[in-house]
């Protein structure tokens, strides 16, 4: 785990968060304890780091949809920067609350190791119905299978990366830190760490 924690201090947002550094192990603590108590036909992954794997993609999808930020973690939404589709959306995660299996919105909000449960079942689901690892991370963010248009960009702007684009950058970011491989075999998703690294 202390590597899983590692890595999740090596994204942008925690460079720049430095009284933060605990609570962002704790979130990848949380998102690695999720994939272990995951049974195994939810999985995404296969192989000997199915579970690290599947902890650093939750913690990627986090990271893409809030930036990790605090107050989104607390669906405190009023800070103005277009955060939680408009209050639609709740947590880390940004789960919607056709997702929210009989929850409310106080106790998604109240539990960030419920909001990655859940997470983690709308990717499960998402997987089961899309197949592809792009057009999984793309149904999460778009509710179908799909990958969704890059944001617009003002005339003379650079132009944004779309959704799956920014989500597997990072994830590659973290699998890369951890010393992972993941290749996709059909409609399985292979992890396996490599040979010089022990992850347990």
């Amino acid at each position: 785990m202390d590597r899983l924690g590692e890595a999740a201090l090596s994204l942008s947002y925690a460079k720049s968060a430095k009284r933060d550094t605990e609570r962002l192990r704790a979130i990848m603590g949380d998102a690695y304890a999720e994939a272990v108590a995951v049974a195994d036909e939810k999985l995404l992954f296969e192989g000997d780091a199915a579970k690290e794997a599947q902890a650093l993609l939750l913690y990627a999808v986090m990271y893409n949809e809030s930036g990790m930020r605090p107050h989104i973690e607390r669906c405190d939404c009023t800070h103005g920067d277009g955060d939680c589709d408009n209050g639609a959306a709740a947590g880390l995660p940004q789960i919607h609350k056709e997702h929210f299996q009989g929850h409310s919105w106080e106790e998604v909000c109240a539990d960030r190791k419920l909001q990655i449960r859940l997470a983690s079942a709308v990717l499960a689901q998402k997987k089961t119905n899309c197949g592809t690892f792009a057009l999984t991370l793309g149904g999460y963010n778009a509710g179908e299978c799909i990958i969704p248009a890059p944001p617009p960009s003002l005339p003379g702007q650079k132009e944004k990366p779309d959704y799956v684009a920014r989500a597997s950058r990072v994830f590659q970011i973290l699998l890369r830190k951890v010393k992972i491989d993941v290749r996709q075999q059909g409609r399985q998703w292979v992890a396996t760490a490599r040979e010089e690294v022990a992850l347990r």
